[in-house]
């Protein structure tokens, strides 16, 4: 079950946020160095981490696969003219299969995206195995250069994603149901901290 909490806006608009008590619910530390996937630098979880990459793709990925059961938390500071940034999870060691969530500031939206892209699927809209991310999973979302947070709760085959307490999307994740935890920007630079990923007793 996905558990949201709403508070009206200003404007009269709702916002969405993972409750504070699902949050204290992960109390137990999950411990991983992260590794450049293109040089084989190590980071500890608490270090700050600049990813730059003005014309390819840069990712960092855990060493040690996250639980399925699982939250994370980190904070974002998005470059100027950055053109995606975000998050991978149950990804391999390379990066190269995963599930994404993706910040894309200049189309001011995040979507839930997977990779490769290469496996046919059975709907007509999957054609020549090309498997884009679906329209409902994708929001509107403001991503103006500088500070974001991205929350994140995995739970067996679902996920939660809510961006700066306030815009939430929610998918299956039943194709890939063990990996590690990044983190990425392309096409632009990113500097992610306060990495936090937790897991609890069930």
């Amino acid at each position: 079950m996905s558990v949201l909490e709403s508070t009206q806006r200003p404007d009269g608009s709702l916002a969405f946020d993972i409750p504070s008590e699902l949050r204290a619910s992960f109390d137990i530390p999950h411990a991983s160095a992260l590794v450049d996937t293109a040089t084989g630098t190590r980071y500890t979880t608490d270090a700050e981490v600049t990813l730059s990459a003005p014309d390819g793709y840069a990712c960092v990925v855990s060493e040690a696969p996250i639980p399925a059961t699982a939250y994370a938390s980190v904070t974002v500071d998005i470059a100027a003219n950055t053109t995606e940034c975000g998050i991978v999870f149950r990804s391999s060691a390379d990066g190269d299969n995963c599930y994404i969530l993706r910040l894309e500031p200049r189309r001011s939206r995040a979507v839930v995206d997977r990779w490769p892209r290469r496996v046919t699927g059975e709907m007509q809209w999957e054609i020549s195995g090309d498997v884009p991310f679906q329209v409902e999973l994708e929001r509107p979302c403001t991503l103006e250069p500088g500070e974001h947070t991205i929350d994140i709760v995995m739970d067996g085959s679902l996920m939660v994603a809510v961006i700066d307490q306030q815009v939430a999307v929610s998918a299956r994740i039943y194709d890939r149901t063990a990996g590690g935890f990044g983190l990425f920007a392309g096409e632009g630079t990113a500097t992610f901290r306060d990495l936090r990923i937790a897991t609890r007793i069930r």
